[in-house]
């Protein structure tokens, strides 16, 4: 349990004892009283679990599958666009993700030279 969650089960303690109403502690939350109660309706069934994010641990379930990914950047290095993508395979994708992808599972740089800073003095020829 996060340090936040720890914090939040404290003051939701406090408004089961009713030590405080669950206004205040909505305001102590920064939460709205219905959430509250929300919250401690979820904890009373269920324990402290409850109050913890439901996808803790699973992956996002908007999350593109990593072969769907793949296959996409795989057809991006043959000189497809985006657009051609949707075309072409009915893949629907926005420029963006498909940069970031493609960025991710880049092919390893060559190693040729790095080109050098010029002097101001080997350049000094061309202020006249």
């Amino acid at each position: 349990m996060t340090a936040k969650e720890r914090d939040r089960l404290k003051v939701l303690h406090e408004a089961r004892q009713r030590h405080i109403t669950q206004k205040q502690a909505a305001a102590e939350l920064g939460l709205s009283a219905r959430w509250v109660r929300t919250l401690l309706g979820r904890w009373r069934a269920h324990g402290d679990e409850a109050l913890r994010h439901g996808l803790r641990g699973r992956p996002s379930n908007r999350k593109t599958p990593e072969a769907v990914k793949r296959r996409v950047v795989d057809l991006y290095r043959e000189k497809k666009t985006s657009e051609e993508l949707g075309e072409d395979y009915g893949i629907v994708i926005s420029r963006e993700s498909l940069r970031q992808w493609a960025h991710v599972w880049r092919a390893p740089r060559s190693t040729r030279a790095r080109r050098t800073s010029h002097s101001l003095a080997s350049i000094s020829h061309l202020q006249a």
